[in-house]
């Protein structure tokens, strides 16, 4: 009985050291800076090796919970979302408005807590109105932008930086100047590149080192030349643009009001074109936003959706070094709900999995 029980206890005491040993390191694991390269300051964002992972982000917008927009909700919903997919996102993106001050508190926050930040700024101010993409272009927004200029400069940290994602839909109609409704639309696809050129050449001449430029569209605007909104007529120039991204979502077309699941997409389905077109422009590819609906009459169909996608991203889009995720419900969409954190655990399970996937993990 002696023998028996000291055979007992070595075998519970190698367990429990066994256990311990994979908390501590699982600790370590979570708690580690996403990149060691957020600690040079001054330099752009670096475009992940191959083989070294991709970046794996999201936007999560507080008010999808219920949260109002102060710092604290942001960083509170944030830190959730890490807390329950086991590991910290290498890169949080927020929106931000024209007149905002830039960087902010929670920028200053985020970045210190290892993630590059990305700023998407639209030209829309806090009221609704259209900032004209033309005088921007012409400098008379100049006053605003040099303050912002010289707000990240002293900043530092590395980040991302978008004017105005998805310009499709504020192009004036037929991309006519004339007759155009400047409360509804920001100008022409010839006002919105001079735009981009002037805040890049505008941010460089203030001393500006730390940002990647990104430019960002929807998918779908890749597949009809004849469209003026042709996702190729929109862009800047490969002079002023370092990450080409594209905003895909799985959301079927509406009919009379009713939702047309026959419609549903694979992420390959939707990125297709938009990167068979960005991949010869030699710049380093990414999802700026992207999301999948459920199907009330196939429960599991999301998770699915996230399985498929993962494996085409390992096996088809090598050229995507980075991928964000848009975790909100608009109010100004109704039924356009991309939230994880609901009633559907099969597809957050599939996406935590994904997360914790060596390929999407730049510190492996």
């Amino acid at each position: 009985m002696v023998a028996k029980s000291a055979r007992f206890g070595k075998i519970a005491a190698g367990a429990i050291l066994t256990i311990v040993t994979a908390l501590v390191i699982a600790f370590i694991w979570f708690n580690r800076e996403p990149h060691a390269q957020q600690k040079d300051l001054g330099t752009p964002v670096p475009v992940p090796a191959t083989g070294a992972g991709v970046y794996w982000g999201m936007h999560r917008d507080p008010s999808a919970y219920g949260k109002g927009f102060s710092s604290a909700s942001r960083e509170a919903v944030l830190t959730d979302a890490e807390a329950r997919l086991g590991r910290k996102f290498d890169i949080d993106h927020q929106f931000y408005r024209w007149g905002d001050a830039l960087p902010n508190a929670y920028l200053r926050w985020t970045a210190a807590q290892g993630r590059y930040p990305f700023i998407s700024l639209i030209a829309v101010d806090r009221g609704g109105k259209p900032v004209q993409w033309a005088d921007i272009a012409s400098g008379k927004q100049d006053h605003y932008l040099s303050k912002v200029a010289k707000g990240i400069k002293q900043w530092g940290r590395s980040a991302y930086f978008s004017f105005h994602h998805e310009p499709e839909h504020e192009i004036c109609p037929d991309n006519n100047p004339i007759n155009c409704d400047r409360t509804k639309f920001n100008g022409t696809t010839e006002d919105y590149q001079a735009a981009w050129r002037h805040i890049v050449g505008l941010f460089r001449a203030a001393g500006v080192t730390n940002l990647s430029y990104v430019w960002i569209t929807t998918g779908s605007r890749f597949t009809n030349p004849k469209d003026y909104r042709y996702g190729p007529n929109l862009y800047p120039g490969s002079d002023v643009i370092d990450w080409i991204a594209s905003d895909p979502y799985n959301f079927p077309a509406a009919r009379g009001g009713m939702v047309d699941y026959s419609r549903w997409k694979s992420l390959g389905q939707l990125i297709g074109p938009w990167y068979r077109w960005s991949i010869k422009t030699g710049k380093p590819l990414m999802l700026g936003e992207f999301g999948c609906r459920t199907d009330p009459s196939m429960p599991d169909r999301r998770a699915q959706w996230f399985a498929q996608a993962e494996r085409e991203l390992q096996t088809d889009f090598p050229q995507i070094k980075a991928v964000d995720y848009y975790d909100n419900s608009p109010r100004d969409e109704p039924g356009n709900d991309w939230r994880l954190f609901t009633s559907d655990t099969a597809g957050l399970a599939v996406f935590r999995a994904w997360g914790l996937n060596a390929h999407f993990d730049t510190r492996h």
